[in-house]
């Protein structure tokens, strides 16, 4: 026999605080934000001692600037230069840089509506770039990537609501090679208005690139305003940075466009075999990319991290899914 309503017992106190409910029997969508789950690797002393150990390298060592243009930019803020282009950065430099970079980046979809902040423990989901082969959606068959893969891929993630933002997916082989990049961007532009993730394979795929997104965003300063792309660049390790990828930080920095600028370091081959060592090894090439760009123009966005992914030494493969990879 059913109760009666003052029969039933209240819940206890503080139950609707945590589980808060909207329609009779649904629970509010919004608990799924509240049980994200966090994990602390390091300690407060153990980050210190890393960066620490960061600033040494920078200073004792130094790093290896392919570009004259940015040689010349460090060793005008101070920095000691020798054997023509390797550069040492002193601590008070990266310190100041590190300052003067924006602690939050807003980006935005290419309506001009705020789409991504970025700052903090903030978390986002998207997709990757640059697969050569592709999974053929109708047959299965393992196929070299092409244009449409790209299209396809856009209209899915556009469709898809836990997908915060679109990368290419895939370098189409059926255009060609020197416009490839700028195809893929055109692509994702024509079939989503999702924030965009790109690459480019130099400052004049970059600068065809800018300015697609410039015409789409109503000019120059309403993109700088409302930025709806994020240009993806790395160093070289161990503690290089090429000539291209410089220009690239230049570029982006000059016309205010944000920038995730990580070292993909491969531990026991470009770096260190040690977890602590390839950490510090791969901090030092971002922290002196976050020098370069802010010294380019002071306040820029840019995103830094590091990415240290073993090797295996028994075939020398790249560990891409290696846990590591998830710790650093």
């Amino acid at each position: 026999m059913p109760s009666s309503p003052a029969s039933r017992q209240k819940p206890p106190a503080g139950i609707s605080a945590r589980f808060p409910r909207g329609k009779e029997g649904e629970m509010n969508s919004g608990f799924r934000s509240q049980c994200v789950p966090s994990y602390r690797l390091l300690t407060e002393e153990q980050i210190k001692e890393l960066h620490l150990a960061t600033l040494e390298v920078l200073e004792t060592i130094g790093v290896r600037v392919m570009c004259d243009e940015g040689v010349e930019l460090l060793r005008s803020a101070g920095c000691r230069v020798r054997d023509g282009n390797i550069v040492q950065i002193p601590p008070w430099l990266v310190e100041e840089c590190i300052r003067s970079a924006p602690p939050r980046i807003t980006i935005y979809n290419r309506k001009g509506e705020e789409a991504m902040l970025l700052e903090g423990r903030k978390i986002y989901f998207g997709m990757g770039t640059d697969l050569t082969m592709t999974y053929d959606l109708y047959t299965g068959e393992l196929r070299p990537s092409v244009l449409q893969d790209v299209r396809n891929m856009a209209r899915v993630a556009d469709a898809c609501e836990h997908i915060d933002f679109l990368a290419s997916m895939a370098l189409p082989h059926d255009v060609p090679t020197n416009a490839m990049y700028v195809e893929c961007v055109k692509a994702q532009m024509e079939n989503s208005t999702k924030p965009i993730f790109f690459t480019a394979g130099g400052r004049e795929d970059l600068e065809y690139i800018l300015r697609m997104a410039e015409a789409v965003a109503g000019g120059p300063e309403a993109l700088r305003a409302k930025p709806f792309i994020i240009h993806y660049s790395e160093p070289t390790p161990p503690l290089t940075h090429s000539y291209g990828a410089v220009r690239k930080l230049f570029l982006c920095a000059e016309r205010g466009i944000p920038i995730c600028y990580p070292p993909g370091l491969i531990l026991g081959a470009s770096g260190p075999v040690t977890l602590a060592g390839g950490i510090v090894q791969a901090n030092a090439e971002a922290l002196s990319g976050v020098v370069l760009h802010q010294l380019r123009a002071k306040g820029a966005p840019i995103i830094s991290g590091i990415a240290a992914v073993p090797m295996d030494m028994s075939t020398s493969t790249f560990c891409y899914g290696a846990p590591e990879f998830r710790l650093t």
